[in-house]
């Protein structure tokens, strides 16, 4: 499996089985845990950076805007704390650092974009996208 995790679908509908039959459900399953991506902006002049990003037990490494790490959440209340520090670099050695923390939801994207705000300084803008297409799964029971 991947350190950064993955998609987990979940979805439940009820149906019957009769002896000796086949039987199609088609259930309507959503993204059942959380993502989260790093992104920059243009202000942001640092040439190396890396947000460490820790959800209970679990801690993740983010060093570039391809990867998206996931996240289980609470199965009560849909939410999971994500806690994260970022450390970045100039190209001269200049350094630069933020922490704080953002609450992840169940099927949604939340994406932390690093801005530069002043010298040695990273400003950081949090953005959530619930727009996860669920996914139809077709699957076949026999007794």
């Amino acid at each position: 499996p991947s350190t950064y995790g993955q998609p987990r679908y979940a979805g439940t509908k009820a149906f019957a089985v009769n002896t000796g039959q086949s039987t199609t459900v088609s259930v309507r399953c959503s993204m059942d845990n959380a993502a989260f991506q790093l992104l920059t902006d243009d202000s942001f002049y640092y040439t190396q950076y890396e947000v460490t990003a820790t959800v209970g037990n679990r801690t993740v490494t983010l060093s570039d805007t391809q990867t998206m790490a996931y996240f289980n959440v609470d199965d009560t209340t849909g939410e999971a704390i994500l806690s994260y520090h970022v450390t970045a670099t100039t190209a001269d050695g200049e350094k630069g650092t933020s922490s704080g923390q953002i609450t992840l939801k169940r099927r949604n994207l939340s994406r932390l974009t690093l801005k530069a705000i002043a010298k040695g300084q990273i400003g950081i803008q949090i953005a959530y996208d619930d727009s996860f297409t669920p996914i139809v799964t077709e699957i076949t029971l026999e007794e």
